[in-house]
């Protein structure tokens, strides 16, 4: 049994259309990837004297989605609701990111970003032609968890292309073994 088997064996009992939930929750989890990247453009919008944009790009987020569901629901079942929503909200992050550019010169991403980019793809592509490598569902999440971590992780850590995030995880590692010292 491999991931996408114990997935859909929690959608069994959902009606006919919406049998496809594997692929639903993979581009739910790019978009969630997307929405964690422009996390604090609502902080900006919503601290600021023109907080009152952010109400148009949430209606036309809303037009968004009750348009695009109508048009991919009835094709794709549940696999056209998270298009449609992910489709939205990766044009609603995208709008308010360039609106805080242009209106604050506040720019969240940098280049050395780009590296970091291209290893989550690669990662992605991984970890899903890696998606049955072992009968057991169990053992096959334990080892995309691994495969995934260790392959993002270990070259951002080691190639210090976050450096911020390389400081954390020190703190972090510094703080545990001073527990298991104690």
């Amino acid at each position: 049994m491999n991931q996408q088997d114990i997935i859909r064996e929690w959608f069994y009992r959902l009606p006919n259309g919406y049998a496809n939930p594997p692929y639903s929750k993979k581009e739910m989890d790019v978009l969630h990837e997307v929405l964690a990247q422009n996390g604090m453009n609502g902080s900006i919008f919503a601290t600021s004297k023109k907080y009152k944009y952010d109400l148009i790009f949430t209606v036309i987020l809303i037009l968004s989605v009750y348009g695009l569901n109508l048009y991919l629901i009835p094709i794709y079942g549940i696999t056209g609701a998270a298009i449609s929503t992910g489709s939205a909200l990766v044009f609603y992050n995208t709008g308010r990111l360039l609106f805080v550019y242009f209106a604050f010169n506040l720019n969240p991403f940098t280049i050395r970003q780009v590296p970091i980019i291209m290893i989550a793809l690669g990662v992605l592509y991984l970890g899903n032609i890696s998606s049955d490598f072992f009968e057991n569902g169990i053992i096959q999440m334990s080892f995309q968890i691994v495969l995934v971590l260790s392959l993002f992780f270990t070259p951002i850590f080691f190639f210090n292309l976050e450096p911020e995030s390389k400081a954390y995880i020190k703190n972090g590692l510094n703080y545990l073994k001073g527990k298991f010292r104690a």
